[in-house]
C-alpha cells in the first residue's frame, strides 16, 4: 500500500510532461459546444511515453495528459492560450493548434470549470494575456520570467484558487533514488533537480475537483469546424460573383465534409452555370467527368447527367463524320454508362439524335462484319427505343449473322 501510495503521489506532482491515468467516460463533445475559459488537455498513448515514465510507472492503456491550455472565444472565433516548447506562451487559434496536435495523433479533452466556479474565467483570461510572450519554463521551477503549460494556466486561475500547487518529485519508487534521467536531465541545464519543489502538472490540474469533464473532441468534428471559415470564405466569393475562387475553396472544404449540403448546391450552382457559358462540347465533356470523379453529388445529378449525354451525342456525331471510330466507342460507351444510372431514362432516351446514334453505329459495325458488337449495340437501341422499326429490322439481321 505505500508502494502504491509513493506511485500515486509521484505522477500526480512529478514535472509537467509526466502523465497521470486518467478514467474519464467516452463522451464527445462538439466543438460549437466550446465554451469561453473551458480547457483542452493533449492526452499521450502509452507507447509515447518517455523511457524516465516507464521506470517510475507502468503503462497503460487509459488516456493521460501532457498538455494543457485555455480556450478563448473571441468575436466568434476560437483561440489556444497556453505556454509551448517551441513559442513560448501564445495566443494561437484553435485551427492552427488543431493541425498540430493532428500530427501527432493524440487525443484533445475538454474540461471545464463547475458552475460555481465560472466568475473566475473573465479575469483569468485577462491574466493569460498578461503573460503571452514570455519564454518556455525548462527547469519547471516556478519563476516570473517563463512558464510551462500548467504553470500558465494555474497562473491565470490562481486569484481564485482553482487550482493548488504540489511539492514535485523525481524519485523513481523502485528504487528510492532520484530517477537518472532527470538527474541527467537538470545536470545538463547546471541545476540541481528541484526536489520538493511546488509545482504543477497536467494530470493534476486535470484531477481537480472544480473541474468537470465535457468530453473528446471528435477529429473529425474538428476538422471540419477547423476548415468552416473558408466555406463561409467560399460563400461571400460566390455572392460577389468570384466563382472561381469560390470553386478552389469549396474543392478544399469539401475534402473534409463530403456531406455539407451548403457546399454541394453552391458547387453545384456553380457548374451548371460554367456548363451553360461553355460553348465547345468538348470542354464541357470533359468537365463532367473531372467533376463525376471528384464529387460524389455530382453524378446522381440529373440536369449534369442530361448535358454530358447531349454533349457526347454532339462529339459522337463529329467522331462518325471524321470516321474516328475510337472516339465514337468512348462517347457511346459514356452515353450507355448514363441511360444505366439515370432516375429519368425518359429524358435521356428523348434527346435529339440519340436514337441515330445507336442506329449508325451499330449499322457500321453490321457493314465492317462485326456482327457481334453490332448485335449489343442495336440490343441497346432496342432497349431504349422499342419503337423503333429501323433498329429491330437491323438487330434481326445481326441475329442472323
Amino acid at each position: 500500500m505505500q508502494y502504491l501510495y509513493s506511485m500515486i503521489k509521484l505522477l500526480i506532482t512529478l514535472f509537467p510532461s509526466f502523465l497521470f491515468v486518467m478514467s474519464v467516460s467516452a463522451q464527445t463533445i462538439h466543438m460549437e459546444e466550446v465554451k469561453n475559459g473551458d480547457f483542452v488537455f493533449v492526452g499521450a498513448k502509452a507507447d509515447n511515453l518517455s523511457g524516465a515514465i516507464n521506470r517510475v510507472t507502468q503503462q497503460s492503456t487509459n488516456v493521460a495528459y501532457d498538455h494543457v491550455g485555455l480556450f478563448e472565444i473571441h468575436q466568434d472565433s476560437l483561440f489556444v492560450l497556453h505556454a509551448t516548447g517551441q513559442a513560448g506562451s501564445i495566443r494561437e487559434t484553435f485551427a492552427s493548434f488543431f493541425q498540430s496536435k493532428q500530427k501527432e495523433a493524440v487525443q484533445l479533452a475538454v474540461y471545464r470549470l463547475g458552475e460555481d466556479f465560472t466568475e473566475a474565467i473573465p479575469l483569468a483570461i485577462r491574466k493569460a494575456k498578461t503573460m503571452l510572450g514570455k519564454p518556455y519554463n525548462w527547469s519547471y521551477v516556478l519563476n516570473d520570467s517563463s512558464f510551462y503549460c500548467s504553470d500558465f494556466v494555474e497562473r491565470a486561475f490562481r486569484d481564485y484558487q482553482i487550482f493548488a500547487l504540489e511539492p514535485m518529485t523525481f524519485i523513481n519508487p523502485q528504487t528510492g533514488q532520484t530517477d537518472a534521467f532527470w538527474v541527467d536531465f537538470y545536470k545538463k541545464q547546471g541545476l540541481e533537480v528541484p526536489e520538493g519543489k511546488p509545482g504543477c502538472n497536467p494530470n493534476g490540474l486535470a484531477s481537480s475537483p472544480k473541474l468537470v469533464f465535457a468530453g473528446y473532441i471528435d477529429s473529425k468534428d474538428a476538422l471540419q469546424y477547423t476548415y468552416r471559415p473558408l466555406r463561409d470564405t467560399a460563400i461571400t466569393r460566390f455572392h460577389e460573383n468570384n466563382y472561381g475562387e469560390a470553386e478552389k475553396l469549396l474543392e478544399e472544404y469539401y475534402t473534409v465534409d463530403k456531406t455539407d449540403s451548403i457546399t454541394q448546391n453552391i458547387l453545384l450552382a456553380i457548374f451548371l452555370k460554367k456548363l451553360k457559358d461553355e460553348k465547345k462540347p468538348e470542354i464541357n465533356f470533359n468537365n463532367i467527368n473531372i467533376w463525376q470523379n471528384k464529387y460524389t453529388f455530382v453524378r446522381s445529378h440529373e440536369d449534369i447527367r442530361k448535358v454530358k449525354v447531349i454533349e457526347a451525342i454532339k462529339l459522337a456525331k463529329a467522331a462518325f463524320e471524321q470516321e474516328n471510330f475510337v472516339l465514337v466507342d468512348l462517347y457511346y460507351q459514356s452515353i450507355l454508362s448514363e441511360l444505366e444510372k439515370t432516375t429519368d431514362k425518359k429524358s435521356l432516351t428523348s434527346l435529339a439524335n440519340l436514337n441515330t446514334l445507336f442506329y449508325n453505329y451499330g449499322l457500321h459495325k453490321y457493314y465492317n462484319k462485326d456482327f457481334k458488337d453490332a448485335k449489343k449495340i442495336l440490343i441497346e437501341g432496342v432497349k431504349y427505343y422499342p419503337n423503333d422499326a429501323s433498329m429491330k429490322t437491323m438487330l434481326d439481321q445481326s441475329n442472323g449473322k
